[in-house]
């Protein structure tokens, strides 16, 4: 079926599977395969207008794009409407959006449409018409930044990765991992080693794919394939002892590394911890985890720099590991 311009979005129909949903530079069309086998156009959405590069049709009827200057469009129709006549609702900053929305996407997720974002990912809230950080990503402290790819979307578990922000500089050393809720369904980031990431090149995953026992994950310079039922066996096979070098308040005396556990005031001076990993092993630099328990019982990303800096942390008793 040739086009006279490009595709840059597509989506099924729900409640007509027969139907697609095409989305052009400047308009969204809709195609139904007829019972001769031959595809029939019905025509442009008349008050919708712009680029669509995602577009997913819900359970409740409605049908929104993710568009690259507008934000989000719901689109809607009445009772007795085609597609081509219905309603357009665009969603920008507001309405629980943040200011900076970038591209965005539209995405199938649990109960409902996920709607990614340069600063978060989102659901939404019908009643209230308002867009709420998804659970998950807040839970970990992960909300408000890039998010992007997301794949295997199910009950308990979801691939992703994330970046600080859009920037080509941020996107050069993204995190990819999954998000896993556990019993007391509280969710954990679980991310996978950098050595891992860093074979499919800048600027990070471009496309990901979850399939039972494996994670595919495309990229600038490789196709890579995990097996994530080894994935842990893998991670963990070489556990390395941690040496602490030096805990100080950046410019200060350095606190003492045993005995009674220091008791420090609120500083606006950020607290620094460097530590080694005591081994003479030939090859790639080792990489280091941490977690702060106490304030976030999530591991960090694996990192090559032998030092952290903690600051602006509430009152409280905490352990890092």
């Amino acid at each position: 079926m040739p086009t006279p311009v490009p595709v840059l979005g597509l989506g099924r129909s729900l409640a007509s599977p027969e139907r697609i949903f095409v989305g052009f530079p400047d308009k969204v069309v809709t195609y139904r395969h007829a019972p001769t086998g031959e595809w029939i156009d019905e025509g442009p959405i008349a008050a919708f207008g712009g680029e669509a590069r995602t577009l997913l049709e819900t359970a409740d009827g409605n049908l929104w794009a993710g568009t690259t200057q507008r934000g989000f469009a719901r689109i809607t129709r009445g009772a007795g409407q085609t597609w081509q006549t219905a309603s357009v609702e665009y969603f920008r900053e507001g309405n629980g959006l943040p200011v900076e929305l970038g591209w965005v996407r539209v995405l199938p997720g649990p109960g409902g449409p996920w709607f990614t974002t340069a600063s978060g990912v989102f659901s939404f809230d019908t009643p209230r018409k308002t867009f709420v950080p998804v659970a998950a990503f807040a839970d970990t402290h992960l909300d408000g930044k890039y998010t992007f790819p997301i794949a295997g979307i199910r009950d308990g578990e979801i691939w992703t990765q994330i970046a600080a922000s859009a920037e080509p500089t941020d996107l050069e050393h993204p995190a990819v991992g999954r998000l896993v809720r556990g019993s007391d369904q509280h969710w954990t980031w679980v991310p996978l080693p950098s050595r891992i990431v860093n074979q499919v090149g800048y600027y990070g995953v471009y496309e990901m794919l979850v399939e039972p026992g494996i994670l595919w994950l495309g990229g600038q310079s490789a196709l890579v394939r995990i097996e994530t039922d080894r994935l842990d066996e893998a991670i963990t096979a070489r556990p390395w002892p941690l040496a602490w070098r030096r805990i100080a308040r950046v410019g200060g005396p350095p606190l003492p590394l045993s005995g009674a556990v220091p008791s420090l005031p609120f500083d606006k001076v950020p607290l620094r911890a460097e530590f080694t990993q005591p081994g003479f092993a030939a090859g790639r630099s080792p990489e280091f985890s941490y977690r702060l328990q106490g304030y976030n019982s999530t591991w960090s990303d694996w990192r090559t720099q032998s030092e952290i800096e903690l600051l602006g942390l509430p009152a409280g008793r905490y352990t890092l590991e």
